[in-house]
Formats: structure tokens, C-alpha cells, sequence
């Protein structure tokens, strides 16, 4: 059974995109746009209306900068999307998106962004708010280069939005491959025309080659109990970092606290015997160890969508 909800803005997902632009005295603009597709290999559409300050400066430096949004600059994106230009006009400098100037159009890259497309304006239709850009170039933080120099977008934590129940989202785990019609089909049972007899194994067939195949038992025996030891070492150690959960919560709190910085006053003014272990008053190591979390969670994240992927 199926229920008609009426005409929604459901084409889900869509890609949470940063829009960067110069304003007249050279700042960056920055504006979330929820509106976006590519026209064709080259081209991108975006629908923006003639209000915003964005707009404005499309028009006037003839470009603009498609920066994608991830996980770490949420906020950032989010902040972008609900302020507007025309009021607050340092709005970029409130945020962690660090413009610089791209080589191609007179438009900022976002440097804290993982991806970003540089376009020059090829059109923009007022009665329908339609800017379409040229794509002139792509930058990528060398940090999300996988293969080939390919984008390893698996590792940048892109960020979607998802209009029908109004939430931020992640993309997602891979799960097959585009442009392989018949095989895909094949895949998940359909469309095979015709069912292909598989030949019945004999004593005789698996008799040769033995040596190898019992070389190859042995070797595969020894990978999946070195698997399994893996794998219990590194619960092991999942279970003793979720149990000190509590330790780390109560450090993170005093780290950003009043009692840490007068703790860290009273060290400076010499209050403290020479004797006492202090690196938690240390500006920089406290920071790197939480850090650490950060980082672990980017690994162990980029770790389970491996593993998830692999029981497809």
C-alpha cells in the first residue's frame, strides 16, 4: 500500500553545499544552498533568489566558489545558511572556513572544506532564480586523494541533507557499481536468461593439484586465526577505552573549565611544588590527547564502513 503526501521538495539526498563569493570590499561571502545539481559533465545549477547578498555578488565578479560540506564544519555550514550577507557581512570571519583566493575565478575556496568546484557564471534567469555555472576547476585537499588521484570520498565525512525529515546526514557506505546494467541484475537474482548448469565436483578434478590446495588450507587456516586474535585483542582494548568513558568526559570538562585555568594561573605564579606531575596544565598536550579522540573516531569510523562493506 502506498500514501500520497502531495508535491514535497523530496529528491533525497541532496549535497549540503557552501557558496563562496567576494563582496565589494574584497571579504568572502559565504551562503548555504540547498538547491543544486549538475546540468552536464561541466555545469552546475543552483537556484538562489535575487535577495541575497550571494546573488548579488554572482552577478557582479561573474563567479563563485561550490565548497562540500563535512562533518567537522557542520556548524559552520549550517551558520552560513541561516545569516545573511546583506545583515551580517564579516559572517565568514565567525566561522572555521578559512578562505583563500582560487586560481581560476575571482571567487574564495574555503580551505577547510575537503572539495570544492570553481565556476565562472554562464547564465542566471531572474524569474526563476536559475544560476548555472561553468565548471572550471576542482580542488581537493590532498588529504582525500585515494587512488589515481582520485577523490576518496569515503574518508571526507561529505555531509547530506535530507529535506523530507528536515536532518543532516553522512553519505553513505559503497554498495555496487553505476553503468552495469545486466550484472547488477544478475547480481541480485533478476535477469538472467538462463540457468547454467555448474559442473559436479570429482574425486578425480580435486585430486589435483593437492599439494597446493592443502598449502592453501594451511595458509588460510593461519590468516583466520590471526584474524580471530585480531579481533580479540582489539575488543579487548574497545572494551577498557569504553570503560574509561566517565575519566575522559571528566577530563574534557575540566580541560574547558574556570578550575583549569586558575589551576594553570596558580603553576605560572609558581605555586606548585617542582616535584608535582603537571602535564595537564600544559596548553598544548591536553589539547593534542583530546585531539586523539577525534582522530581515533576518524579511523575507527573509516574502519567500520570497510567492514561494513564487506558484508554486502
Amino acid at each position: 500500500m502506498r500514501k500520497n503526501l502531495g508535491s514535497k521538495p523530496y529528491l533525497l539526498p541532496m549535497p549540503v553545499l557552501v557558496i563562496g563569493t567576494y563582496n565589494e570590499d574584497e571579504s568572502a561571502n559565504a551562503m548555504n544552498v540547498a538547491y543544486a545539481s549538475l546540468r552536464d559533465e561541466k555545469t552546475i545549477s543552483l537556484y538562489i533568489s535575487r535577495s541575497h547578498k550571494t546573488t548579488d555578488n554572482i552577478l557582479r565578479t561573474q563567479a563563485f566558489t561550490v565548497g562540500f560540506a563535512d562533518l567537522m564544519h557542520l556548524p559552520d555550514a549550517d551558520y552560513v545558511g541561516c545569516v545573511s550577507g546583506n545583515t551580517v557581512t564579516d559572517k565568514v570571519d565567525r566561522t572555521g572556513l578559512d578562505p583563500i583566493p582560487s586560481e581560476f575565478v575571482d571567487a574564495p575556496v574555503f580551505d577547510a572544506l575537503p572539495i570544492s568546484l570553481d565556476c565562472s557564471l554562464l547564465s542566471y534567469d531572474e524569474e526563476d532564480d536559475h544560476v548555472v555555472g561553468k565548471i572550471e576547476n576542482v580542488s581537493i585537499d590532498t588529504a582525500y586523494l585515494g587512488e589515481k588521484n582520485a577523490p576518496d570520498t569515503t574518508s571526507m565525512d561529505l555531509l547530506l541533507y535530507n529535506s523530507a525529515e528536515n536532518t543532516y546526514q553522512l553519505l553513505g557506505d559503497t554498495v555496487g557499481t553505476p553503468f552495469r546494467g545486466d550484472e547488477n541484475l544478475n547480481l541480485m537474482g533478476y535477469g538472467a536468461e538462463e540457468n547454467v548448469q555448474e559442473e559436479e565436483p570429482s574425486k578425480e578434478n580435486l585430486a589435483k593439484n593437492l599439494p597446493e590446495r592443502i598449502a592453501r588450507v594451511k595458509a588460510m587456516e593461519k590468516k583466520m586465526n590471526g584474524l580471530q586474535e585480531a579481533q580479540d585483542k582489539l575488543n579487548a582494548a574497545l572494551d577498557a577505552f569504553e570503560a574509561y568513558g566517565d575519566e575522559s568526559d571528566a577530563f574534557d570538562a575540566y580541560y574547558s573549565s574556570s578550575d583549569w585555568m586558575e589551576d594553570y594561573d596558580a603553576d605560572n605564579l609558581g605555586l606548585f611544588p617542582d616535584d608535582l606531575d603537571r602535564g595537564v596544565l600544559n596548553e598544548d598536550i591536553p589539547y593534542d590527547v583530546l585531539g586523539g579522540n577525534y582522530e581515533l573516531g576518524r579511523r575507527l569510523q573509516k574502519l567500520a564502513r570497510k567492514l561494513l562493506g564487506r558484508s554486502h
